[in-house]
């Protein structure tokens, strides 16, 4: 699995390396709202499902160009007794690579985090701290200069412990503010 996470990660960065770098060689053209590099931070509040289980996630970024960025993220998931779903708290750190195509700016969000979970063995209730990487991409549609919506598919994975999902892939609903 994490073979195929990596070749999957490579391909992707050098397609993106190779579409910014040609990007610049086509000329000059007219912005849209979604390439406009204009601000410096951005905060994206998003709510989503994970198989039934509520999820909520916000992110932070810090722009560093036009097509990188850097920040973290927090995220929760509450426990759902009556299906056995278990709690989860955790924080990452990330990065974001941007790839605006009018007003829709695509993105790939890759980073490392730690998550606690608390979940049921055996009936007996037991909490776990775990390295928790995250790989997100979605797309974010410009309604005006400064907000956004759109839509971001999450993949939170679990690296320490076996006890606990080995893989969680939640769909978000997202909202995006810069300033």
């Amino acid at each position: 699995m994490q073979t195929k996470l990596k070749n999957v990660l490579f391909f992707a960065f050098g397609i993106f390396s190779i579409s910014a770098l040609r990007a610049e060689s086509l000329g000059p053209y007219e912005r849209s709202l979604a390439s406009d590099a204009d601000y410096s931070h951005a905060i994206q509040p998003a709510l989503g499902f994970n198989r039934g289980q509520i999820v909520f996630n916000i992110d932070y970024e810090y722009r560093l160009s036009e097509h990188i960025g850097a920040g973290g993220n927090f995220y929760f998931t509450p426990e759902h007794e009556s299906t056995g779903y278990s709690k989860v708290v955790g924080v990452a750190a990330h990065a974001k690579l941007h790839a605006s195509l009018g007003e829709v700016d695509f993105y790939a969000r890759p980073g490392l985090g730690f998550a606690r979970v608390d979940y049921k063995v055996a009936g007996s209730s037991k909490d776990s701290v775990i390295l928790a990487p995250i790989f997100g991409i979605g797309a974010i549609y410009r309604v005006a200069d400064n907000v956004g919506v759109g839509v971001e598919y999450l993949n939170t994975f679990n690296w320490t412990n076996d006890d606990v999902f080995e893989s969680k892939h939640d769909f978000l609903i997202a909202t995006q503010i810069r300033f």
